[in-house]
């Protein structure tokens, strides 16, 4: 299978190698792009699971009637969710 350069210089060769070179560049854009997309929608995916976590354990927390007026338990909820953060 010949490259796109090993082509012949015709003038129609020229043509067929300037839309494949073309195309080949749209395609590298657009792929380009949706890689973006999808790591964005990965990072979005994982901090909206980690803010999830933080609400059930402040759901567990604030069901449990002996916990809820404990400020050491307070303390715990709020240092497990800040070990999860990171910079």
């Amino acid at each position: 299978m010949k490259t796109l350069y090993q082509l012949p210089d015709d003038k129609e060769t020229l043509a067929i190698r300037n839309s494949i070179k073309s195309n080949s560049e749209k395609t590298a854009i657009e792929m380009q792009s949706a890689i973006m997309a999808f790591q964005f929608y990965d990072k979005l995916t994982q901090r909206l699971m980690s803010v999830s976590n933080s609400i059930e354990s402040l759901s567990e927390l604030v069901k449990d009637t002996q916990k809820i007026c404990n400020p050491l338990e307070w303390h715990h909820l709020q240092d497990q969710i800040k070990s999860k953060y990171t910079m």
